[in-house]
């Protein structure tokens, strides 16, 4: 490999460039590394996933990007991590989240759903964030709804 990188690096180079092609209303809520490099714990070609980044940002549409093949040299790879049943992209659930403690609080930031999940992009299991909202919808109060503990596992984190 002429310029190895991590996988993990690739995969927010394409975040990046999809982030310029898919915004607002089809923006798109999380990129699975584990597809796209697609080389888990591994190491991939930086001037492919360049390449592969270039395409992305030339493209016509967000649907064209989205669908975009690449081939990246790949080293080292690692087995696919177990995927989420039903995968919630971060920014989805810091919505829901956030929903339901606006009702138990009347000043309610963004920052306030770092409590929840300590993933500032990625994908989130759904089952997590409802069984989280549940727990703070039993709570009668705001302090009671920000004092809510809740296990929220989180995959493709962005850094």
């Amino acid at each position: 490999m002429e310029d190895p990188i991590s996988n993990e690096d690739g995969c927010r180079r394409l975040n990046e460039a999809l982030a310029k092609v898919c915004t607002d209303a089809e923006s798109i809520q999380w990129l699975n590394c584990d597809v796209l490099p697609g080389c888990p714990a591994g190491t991939v070609e930086g001037q492919d996933v360049e390449n592969c980044a270039l395409k992305i940002e030339s493209a016509t549409s967000c649907g064209a990007a989205k669908n975009l093949e690449c081939t990246i040299n790949k080293l080292d790879c690692g087995s696919v991590a177990t995927s989420f049943t039903q995968p919630l992209g971060v920014e989805n659930a810091c919505t829901q989240l956030l929903t339901a403690m606006g009702e138990k609080c009347t000043d309610v930031q963004d920052s306030d759903c770092e409590q929840f999940i300590q993933c500032p992009g990625g994908a989130v299991e759904s089952a997590d964030v409802l069984s989280c909202i549940t727990a703070i919808e039993q709570t009668s109060t705001c302090s009671g709804a920000q004092g809510v503990e809740c296990t929220i596992l989180a995959k493709y984190c962005a850094p």
